[in-house]
């Protein structure tokens, strides 16, 4: 007797007349509710996918950036003995490579000259090119009597 009194509960329950419009509006909120709590869930993981993803490319910027600075340093004292960089300006941090620019100067009887400014890129996936080396154009002169002269 129990089973056919809980049966007709369950007909009752699930029967689609008019009368039991209230439980198809109950289904269609909590589906409204699942939808947004999933929305909310991929918007949350996604932005802090982004902030994550940001902060690791920033980060392997950086350690390719200290790569290419150590390059370029080594290079520099094989090829230009006695020309020391004035620190390294970064000029623009692309996607996927970035330009560095420096200014150089050398040491002429104590007296410290500027040499060139070199622009060099260097890339996520390693390596380092130079774009540019403009040397700078001094007039050349001859001391007399303690005063500059050109000639």
């Amino acid at each position: 007797m129990k089973g056919s009194h809980k049966e007709k509960e369950l007909e009752q329950l699930f029967k689609q007349d008019p009368s039991n419009d209230s439980f198809g509006k109950i289904i269609n909120k909590a589906k409204r509710r699942t939808v947004f709590r999933n929305v909310l869930i991929s918007v949350v993981v996604l932005g802090l996918l982004t902030i994550a993803s940001g902060i690791a490319w920033l980060s392997i910027m950086r350690w390719h950036e200290s790569n290419a600075l150590r390059d370029i340093e080594l290079f520099s004292q094989i090829t230009d003995p006695n020309i020391e960089e004035m620190g390294p300006q970064q000029q623009s941090n692309g996607l996927f490579e970035s330009i560095l620019r420096f200014e150089r100067y050398k040491v002429i009887e104590g007296i410290p000259v500027d040499w060139s400014e070199e622009t060099m890129t260097y890339s996520l996936f390693g390596g380092v090119k130079r774009v540019y080396r403009r040397p700078f154009l001094y007039h050349s002169g001859r001391r007399r009597n303690g005063a500059d002269e050109l000639l």
